[in-house]
This record gives structure tokens, C-alpha cells and sequence, in this order.
């Protein structure tokens, strides 16, 4: 799960228990503020609730750089995640009656590269709501697997005992995770191609972001000190340093590298195309 993933579920308060009026008080005010924001403005635009008639659940898909659609009802598939009861023998049917909890919604075939908002009214009357703002994830994570060739081939480097080419590969791993982790800090589509080069700005956004722990506490003072000693990895203009040095560097890279896969996560299981297509297959009953 990314840092933008979050469930939230309608909960019961008990007198006397302050953390969970606490809950209570802040589900309501999210499960408010999606319902103005994305279910009743659609809803109006359909023509009303008598035009739409009763919704039990809705999705709202926040592709890059394009309107909000927001689908309610049959319009979407979609998937729950349960944790079944401990009585429950393995293979019998799952029903509703032997399901411990629901953990989790997963909407069908969502374009990695979206982020979404769904909503659901259990059976039982209680509201529950999943959303993930992640935008431009599957375009991200495209950056990441470069970037994490580009880390092992710098890693090889250093074990070799060759300094500037572990540089060099260590400096392209840290600016193509560091775009990853732009990427998914937008809201629009990013330009394909275009100024590949633009080193400053990469060095502006994490000197910014450090200061708001939005990456390693490190990724500014590194990403400056591979730029310093650039000419000498790459052009043979003075001096690369010392192995210890540059290992140091590359451990940071590594620090900055898995940090930006943590943060922009991994797409659903119902996001993969694979996993699509073995459940459009699956016998109905």
C-alpha cells in the first residue's frame, strides 16, 4: 500500500471510548466530503435521484489531466478483500455469515496510471470507502525498474573497483527515481520527452521535499554531490574520489531508490491485466 492508499469504514461509537469517537467523528467527515465531492455532483448531472435511483455503491477514476468519471452502480466491477471466521473449513462456500471482516475494495480494471475513490453500502447499513490519489503510478514505477538497473549496474561497478562508471550509473538511478517520485506527485499527464536534462529542477524539488519528508533526508546533499563530480565520472575531468566515497553515495541511492518504491506503492491485483483476464474466465454460477 502507498502513502496515498487509505480505507475508511462507518463505525459504531461507544460511551465513554474517546479514540473512537475520535474515528467516528473523522469517518464521517471523509465519507461527507467524497459524497460532496464525487457521488451527489454526478448524481445532479444524471438528473436527480429520481433519475438515478437508489445508488448502493460508486467509483470515481481520477485519470491524469483529464475530468473526473465517476460510475455508480453496475457501471464498475467490483472486488472485496475478506478475512474469513476461524469455524470456516477450507473449500467449503464463503458467505456473508462466515466472513470475520471486510478488509478491503478493489475496483476492476482501473488504469494503473489513475487514481480512484470507491464506495460501497454494506448490506448492514454501514457506509465503507477506499480510496488511492496515486497518480501516473504505472508510468512511476516504469522509472523505478530503470532506475534499479541503472543501481545494480552501479553496484557491480564499485565492486569492480571502477569508481567513475559506479558514479555515473548511480547518478542516472537517483534522477530517474527522483522523477518517478514527481510523477506521482501530479495531477496531469507528463510530457513524453521534451527536456530530459533538466538536472536544477531535480535538484529544486528535493531540496524542497527533504525539508517536508517527502523523500531520504539525504537525496538533496546526494543528488548535488554526484552532479559535483560528474565531469570526473563521466568526462575524466579531475578526480572521482575514493572508493569509500563513492560507496557511500551509492548506498544513499539505494536509501532514495527503495524509499520512492515504498511511497508510490504497487498497483491492486485487480489492476493487472493478467489477473483480469483469469477472472473474465472464471466459470459463473
Amino acid at each position: 500500500m502507498s502513502e496515498a492508499d487509505a480505507t475508511v469504514e462507518d463505525l459504531e461509537s461507544e460511551v465513554g471510548d474517546d479514540h473512537l469517537a475520535e474515528d467516528v467523528d473523522f469517518t464521517t467527515r471523509v465519507l461527507s466530503s467524497l459524497r460532496e465531492a464525487f457521488w451527489e455532483p454526478e448524481i445532479i448531472r444524471r438528473g436527480g435521484e429520481e433519475a438515478v435511483g437508489p445508488v448502493h455503491r460508486a467509483l470515481a477514476i481520477m485519470y491524469p489531466g483529464r475530468p473526473v468519471e465517476v460510475l455508480l452502480n453496475s457501471e464498475f466491477q467490483l472486488m472485496a478483500r475478506a478475512r474469513r471466521t476461524a469455524e470456516t473449513e477450507p473449500g467449503s462456500p464463503v458467505t456473508v455469515n462466515n466472513l470475520d471482516a471486510l478488509e478491503a475494495l478493489e475496483p476492476v480494471g482501473v488504469d494503473p496510471d489513475a487514481g480512484w475513490v470507491v464506495w460501497v453500502l454494506l448490506p448492514d447499513g454501514r457506509e465503507m470507502a477506499q480510496f488511492d490519489f496515486v497518480r501516473n503510478r504505472a508510468r512511476s514505477l516504469r522509472l523505478l525498474s530503470l532506475a534499479r538497473q541503472y543501481l545494480d549496474t552501479a553496484e557491480d561497478a564499485l565492486r569492480a573497483g571502477r569508481v567513475g562508471p559506479a558514479l555515473e550509473n548511480a547518478m542516472a538511478a537517483a534522477e530517474l527515481a527522483i522523477t518517478a517520485r514527481i510523477f506521482s506527485f501530479t495531477t496531469d499527464q507528463p510530457t513524453e520527452g521534451g527536456r530530459r536534462n533538466a538536472h536544477s529542477a531535480r535538484k529544486h524539488w528535493t531540496k524542497v521535499h527533504v525539508g517536508l519528508g517527502n523523500t531520504t533526508t539525504d537525496a538533496h546533499d546526494t543528488l548535488v554531490a554526484l552532479h559535483d563530480l560528474r565531469g570526473a565520472s563521466r568526462y575524466g575531468e579531475g578526480e572521482v574520489g575514493g572508493h569509500s566515497k563513492a560507496g557511500a553515495l551509492v548506498d544513499s541511492v539505494k536509501r532514495l531508490v527503495d524509499d520512492v518504491e515504498l511511497r508510490v506503492g504497487k498497483p491492486l491485483r485487480t489492476q493487472d491485466p493478467d489477473f483480469i483476464a483469469r477472472l473474465a474466465a472464471a466459470p459463473r454460477e
